[in-house]
């Protein structure tokens, strides 16, 4: 999966692109991760995840160029949280779309909660016009389990899916 992911970035992203990575960014063999870093192009905004390591480590020696727990930002003219888990309630400022992953393949957007992770993706990293254009606000997906619709983060045959 990592020579994947590596080479369809490699497609996408060029060396002066910004890429906000949404947490992650390596699992298993903490020692490989400089080296996928160093194949990767772009300048990586990294939003910290329960995978990574601490913002000094993931900096300075994995080599992100920014690291963040959570993230507020303007993206043409369109204000944006980011954080690794989807973020649930009211948030400190008025947002237009909140921008997660953690959830996997779980669903891929909820109203302005967007699953910006590569398993939905194809494994290919996404534009922030390419994820606004991949369902409307309205759609909501179904219960990986039992196919049911879920309401909010919920199936509502109460599969649990963990702690968000």
């Amino acid at each position: 999966m990592n020579e994947t992911i590596i080479a369809n970035w490699n497609v996408k992203v060029g060396t002066s692109d910004l890429v906000y990575h949404l947490g992650d960014f390596g699992m298993g063999q903490k020692d490989q991760w400089p080296k996928f870093r160093s194949r990767l192009p772009g300048k990586i905004i990294l939003v910290r995840g329960n995978h990574d390591k601490g913002a000094q480590y993931m900096r300075d020696v994995v080599g992100m160029d920014e690291v963040y727990d959570s993230l507020y930002i303007e993206l043409d003219g369109v204000k944006v949280y980011m954080s690794h888990r989807p973020e649930r309630g009211d948030l400190p400022q008025e947002v237009s779309y909140r921008l997660a992953g953690h959830v996997h393949s779980l669903w891929e957007r909820q109203g302005s909660l967007i699953n910006v992770g590569m398993d939905v993706s194809g494994l290919v990293p996404l534009t922030f016009e390419e994820l606004l254009a991949r369902d409307s606000p309205e759609v909501y997906t179904k219960c990986y389990i039992c196919g049911e619709t879920l309401d909010g983060f919920r199936c509502p045959n109460k599969h649990d899916y963990g702690r968000y």
